[in-house]
């Protein structure tokens, strides 16, 4: 075809340009776009605490440790910018773009070159990956380019190519534990073409295979204890449906409605007939095993029967929306090298459809504010601004609450801005005990009879202010200067014992605080805690002292620390500090007050249960 053959001549160039342009794209949203949760939570935890490596650190699968480790030392180059934390997820698209070309040299087909162009480099969802401070834009570089070895190797039988396989297997289980169950399944089948051309015994492939084991036992010792923990918390509840295909579609496309889930199933149908006719062309054949498309398309198969099983026998949890894109992989892969086996040169229509219309799409997406899927959820810093405002019109700390979930991202905002604000309040369940708030509108029915909406901010989120201000009743005070040293692990600013409340109002705790020499970072918290007449804990609030800055030496904050709805009898009340790594602090308390608070709603809550009716009726959770 003279238009396959003009397109075909260009090719190189015109992948390279696309690429070099969404490379920009990607690097000027990941300066631009604002933290998000997951991020703001990797940084705290593991690279601003320098403390990333597995069973040491901070114990939650938040931790994708080669994604930490790179980014610490980005973090110890250029700062805390947000575009220095994700810099090794921006340069690991350059790995995507290499590997997404050399599969594309691999099938004689400019459809399939095409199809591969628009799912990995033109998707919008899918470039978010590279955009955050997070594991998976690292796994998905090392895991593309690893299957063009692999792809390679496949047709070669050359070990070199495997080698490199394994060292990129090896860097995307790094990065993003998830990838495992694939790439034990497509070790196996590794090792059953090897078997088949007698290649397996020899000795430096049992080497390789040794050391690869190895680590692959390392990997799984640790999957396991998180599973001892119950830290796998993703990819519970709604039916292995709903909780990794529709999630999937939903993430990469920012929907999951009836024509994408009808087309998506309808293409998995096509890819099973498509991969049992050539079976049967074969007539078992084994050698059809090792062609590289089917391989592609057994393991996606072998996928979505191995997680049913996994969770029905074992209990294991689905994959789930961003911890399933590997499956995204795999498909499209498949799907794309099938298809062009059985079209041939009419592919190439599908391929330019297919790439012009994640073309068009990226145009319409292209933003540098947000990220395109609602689980990387955040809000800019004009938020974090107009709190600042609020806050120098006042001459008392404010103090600010909400849902657990934007937690994080008002700590990295802070963090930013060296601590000018109180840390954020967050009970079990939201409480109209704060000054402001951070809320969804969806929250509105709660709160409306006791906030105003001062501003609305990114996905569907609002800046709240009390209508009528909270009343501070001190119950305790002292403004005589004490001073603390040493390298105790606790440090006890005030205990009171059997204390008894007038009504079951909250309290606030505010305690000011100049730190005279502490590490960088400080690694303690400043801790308000609460026990009920029977010594049961109710309240345990705490500020991470890290997140008010790297440096807090001759720094003074005033904060705040505020409980929910309390028993009348009390049996212990404490402010202290507890240090956790034992080193040295210098630090001054001049002033401490615990207040009871009044004002109108100040015990009204909005129940868990008000959330979850909240995500089955939008099928989507709460941000």
């Amino acid at each position: 075809m003279v238009l396959e053959q003009k397109i075909n001549n260009h090719y190189s160039k015109l992948f390279f340009c696309i690429c070099t342009l969404v490379f920009i794209v990607v690097a000027l949203r990941a300066f631009f776009v604002p933290f998000s949760h997951d991020e703001a939570a990797t940084f705290f935890f593991y690279i601003q605490t320098d403390t990333y490596m597995p069973y040491s650190s901070h114990l939650y699968t938040n931790n994708h440790f080669l994604n930490s480790a790179l980014s610490n030392v980005s973090y110890h180059l250029f700062g805390a910018h947000r575009f220095a934390l994700r810099l090794p997820n921006v340069l690991s698209f350059i790995l995507v773009c290499i590997g997404v070309f050399k599969l594309g040299k691999k099938v004689n087909n400019l459809g399939f070159k095409l199809c591969l162009l628009g799912f990995f480099i033109l998707c919008f969802n899918f470039l978010d990956f590279f955009a955050l401070c997070r594991g998976y834009g690292l796994s998905m570089g090392f895991l593309i380019l690893g299957f063009a070895y692999l792809w390679e190797f496949f047709q070669t039988n050359s070990n070199k190519n495997l080698y490199w396989f394994y060292f990129f297997a090896q860097l995307s289980l790094a990065s993003n534990l998830t990838l495992l169950v694939p790439l034990l399944m497509l070790v196996a089948i590794i090792c059953v073409f090897q078997i088949y051309n007698k290649t397996f015994f020899k000795a430096t492939n049992l080497l390789i295979l040794a050391v690869n084991g190895y680590m692959f036992k390392i990997w799984i010792s640790l999957l396991l204890f998180y599973k001892e923990k119950n830290l796998l918390d993703s990819g519970t509840g709604w039916g292995y449906w709903r909780l990794t295909y529709k999630s999937l579609l939903d993430f990469l496309f920012g929907a999951s409605n009836t024509w994408i889930e009808a087309v998506t199933i309808g293409l998995f149908i096509l890819l099973f007939i498509g991969t049992i006719i050539i079976v049967l062309k074969s007539k078992f054949n084994i050698k059809i095993l090792f062609e590289p498309t089917l391989i592609f398309s057994f393991v996606f198969f072998s996928l979505v029967v191995a997680y049913y099983l996994l969770k029905k026998l074992f209990g294991i949890n689905y994959p789930e929306d961003r911890t399933g894109i590997f499956l995204f992989l795999f498909f499209v892969i498949a799907a794309s090298g099938l298809a062009s086996n059985f079209l041939k040169e009419k592919f190439l229509f599908v391929g330019l459809a297919c790439s012009s219309i994640f073309l068009i799409t990226f145009i319409f997406k292209l933003n540098f504010s947000v990220f395109g899927s609602y689980f990387f959820h955040t809000y800019k810093k004009d938020a974090y601004d107009f709190l600042v405002s609020e806050q120098t019109k006042s001459n008392q700390t404010i103090t600010i609450g909400g849902n657990a979930a934007r937690e994080m991202i008002f700590a990295f905002l802070n963090f930013r801005g060296n601590g000018y604000l109180n840390g954020y309040c967050v009970n079990n369940e939201v409480q109209m005990n704060t000054d402001y708030q951070i809320a969804l509108k969806t929250e509105k029915p709660y709160y409306n009879l006791f906030y105003d909406e001062l501003k609305e901010i990114d996905w569907e989120h609002v800046i709240l202010k009390r209508k009528k201000s909270l009343e501070r009743k001190v119950i305790l005070e002292h403004n005589k200067l004490q001073q603390f040293k040493g390298a105790n692990t606790y440090f006890d600013l005030v205990k009171v014992r059997d204390t008894s409340l007038v009504n079951i109002n909250p309290l606030e705790a505010e305690v000011h605080v100049k730190f005279v020499k502490v590490p960088k970072p400080i690694k303690a918290f400043l801790v308000f805690s609460v026990n009920d007449s029977l010594g049961k804990q109710i309240y345990y609030k705490a500020h991470h002292l890290n997140w008010f800055g790297l440096n807090l030496d001759n720094k003074t904050f005033k904060f705040k620390l505020t409980t929910g709805t309390l028993p009348l009898k009390l049996k212990d009340l404490s402010i202290h500090v507890w240090n956790i790594d034992e080193k040295p602090l210098d630090f001054e308390v001049s002033y401490f007050k615990v207040s009871q608070l009044y004002g109108e709603g100040v015990n009204v809550k909005i129940p868990e249960k008000y959330y979850e009716l909240i995500e089955k009726i939008t099928k989507k959770p709460i941000l």
